[in-house]
């Protein structure tokens, strides 16, 4: 999701998809909508309260008496300092009982060293096309129509962990990793990951051990022609791996701290 507050309406303006990032927005723009019959609702929510079943039936569903069909993927990124009680996923779930879409997936994590609370609930099935801040509670799953992800935890990916990613994810295109934790069983990985349409992989805010997992012939199988964006001061790291690559064409600088390569595998 951009971070600009989006409406998108269907031909027939019977549907929408709405990408918004504050409840007050939300609510204000689906006041002027109240005739509309599917509504797909993207929500990024960066402050209290928790967006969870209630808040969507007592602020917007009520109001919308035409709704057929609905279809959310909320997440909340909540300062530890504004909750005293953290629900339970089971507690999250209740919430939604009386929606008529009650088929939903949540998970709860708790970031330390960013003092926040992550929750992600959505309904099923996913419609959108990206899946962001995955971390190592993601539940699992097949998402074949996905095609961009962001990968975020402040504890150590392995890679087991990218193997689910591969399973869940098979025709991903885009990856942005974002770990400063080093990976700790870098020698013990009995498989291949084989990323058939990756074309696009970020690891700026990555720690240099992911760039062994992600270039490293004997952990990863890249199919295709990728942009590579690292940090610059980092650049070094990706020496001993890119020389193993079929001419590798290392590019020129993106920005003052980032370094992006155009990789041919």
């Amino acid at each position: 999701m951009s971070d600009s507050d989006e409406i998108r309406h269907g031909s027939d303006r019977k549907r929408s998809d709405l990408q918004v990032g504050s409840l007050d927005l939300g609510i204000a723009l689906l006041s002027r909508m109240s005739s509309l019959e599917e509504l797909d609702l993207d929500f990024k929510n960066a402050c209290k309260p928790i967006i969870d079943g209630h808040s969507l039936e007592t602020n917007i569903i009520i109001n919308m008496i035409t709704l057929k069909e609905f279809t959310f993927n909320i997440r909340s990124f909540i300062p530890r300092d504004d909750i005293v009680n953290v629900p339970s996923v089971q507690n999250l779930h209740h919430t939604f009982q009386n929606l008529q879409n009650n088929n939903i997936i949540s998970s709860i994590d708790y970031f330390p060293t960013k003092r926040l609370h992550y929750f992600h609930i959505y309904s099923c099935p996913y419609r959108w096309t990206f899946y962001d801040n995955i971390n190592l509670n993601f539940p699992g799953g097949l998402f074949t129509h996905i095609r961009e992800i962001s990968l975020y935890d402040v504890r150590p990916f392995e890679h087991d962990f990218f193997l689910r990613i591969v399973q869940s994810f098979p025709l991903i295109k885009k990856i942005n990793l974002k770990n400063d934790e080093p990976q700790q069983n870098v020698n013990q990985s009995n498989s291949i990951n084989k990323y058939t349409r990756l074309m696009e992989l970020d690891l700026v805010e990555a720690h240099e051990y992911y760039f062994e997992e992600f270039l490293n012939e004997t952990k990863t199988c890249l199919s295709n022609d990728i942009h590579l964006h690292v940090h610059r001061k980092k650049r070094y790291h990706t020496e001993p791996f890119l020389q193993r690559i079929r001419n590798p064409q290392k590019g020129f600088v993106k920005t003052h701290d980032t370094f992006k390569m155009f990789v041919t595998v």
